[in-house]
């Protein structure tokens, strides 16, 4: 009688949590994989879900706010491929099926445990990826972004039109052939016009090196509020620090320097540089709903809260 009780609270937890992903998958995490994530020794100093396995030493919850106790601050659908430590005081999520091979470091108060239906989560957030992905691509630009004449050279962001957007939001559509990958450096003006900044770029290959000048790399509310959607793109690398998020849902995404905001993507690869965050802030979804009363993570909580064992294995 008292398993039958906890499988309801597991259904009902993975429920609350599908509901929730609509609206919160992006602003939840710190990093998205939903594949295969190689940690390349770097850190995330936030939260990080993992569709597939783990390649080296996953290190996550460094310096990081956005990491309650009895938050998830990893979650992962595949193997462990060389342990993991959290320097929050999160807890670890794993598959029912999940190897884990090294070492399993929590941080003060954390736990690891176990959740059989993280599979399901994986579809949900895939899906909730690319649908904010395509509804952010189809917004109606209402600011521009200057080049100059020809690359490489600087390009200015400039935020106006807000007050034709009644939550305002400022769109910028980047078209494919721009070649953002040759930009010198970025400039934004008026972004504290904006409550939030999305900017469109349309090329499938994308070499980020572009310089961003001014305050924005420092401004932690600029780098929460704003966020590059890669919608077309399948290969995606940072080769400075960009501030604000990166969306790239169907992209493999290398990060060759640190980034500043969180990043989604088909699969991720740390290349030298660490994911710092800030969370990214704004409720954009495609469809307009309200904040909800529970997030993935507290969907996961609950599921962990279950009485669920967790069960280490190792590789022969």
């Amino acid at each position: 009688m008292v398993k039958h009780v906890h499988l309801i609270v597991l259904a009902a937890g993975l429920a609350l949590s599908a509901n929730s992903l609509h609206a919160a998958i992006i602003n939840e995490f710190t990093m998205i994989s939903l594949g295969d994530y190689n940690s390349g020794g770097t850190e995330v100093e936030g939260s990080a879900f993992v569709g597939g396995d783990t390649v080296g030493q996953v290190i996550v919850g460094t310096n990081s706010p956005f990491i309650q106790a009895g938050d998830t601050s990893l979650a992962v659908v595949g193997n462990i491929g060389n342990g993991a430590t959290d320097n929050s005081s999160g807890n670890f999520v794993f598959n029912d099926t999940t190897t884990v091979n090294g070492a399993i470091n929590n941080g003060p108060g954390g736990s690891t445990l176990t959740n059989a239906n993280l599979e399901d989560v994986r579809t949900s957030a895939a899906n909730e990826l690319l649908s904010t992905s395509s509804y952010l691509a189809g917004l109606t630009a209402n600011s521009t972004a200057s080049f100059t004449a020809g690359p490489p050279g600087p390009v200015i962001f400039d935020v106006f039109a807000i007050s034709a957007n009644p939550n305002g939001v400022a769109v910028f559509n980047i078209p494919a052939g721009a070649r953002i990958d040759q930009i010198q450096s970025i400039q934004f003006n008026n972004a504290a016009a904006a409550s939030a900044i999305v900017i469109n770029v349309s090329d499938e290959i994308v070499n980020f090196t572009a310089n961003v000048v001014g305050s924005e790399l420092n401004d932690e509310a600029f780098k929460a509020k704003t966020i590059w959607n890669y919608h077309q793109a399948t290969s995606v690398r940072l080769g400075t620090s960009v501030p604000g998020a990166t969306l790239a849902p169907l992209a493999a995404i290398t990060i060759a320097a640190s980034t500043e905001g969180a990043v989604f993507g088909a699969t991720v690869t740390q290349s030298g540089g660490e994911i710092h965050g800030p969370n990214f802030a704004p409720n954009i979804s495609p469809t307009a709903v309200p904040e909800p009363s529970s997030t993935l993570l507290l969907g996961l909580a609950i599921i962990g809260a279950c009485g669920v064992s967790y069960r280490r294995r190792r590789s022969s």
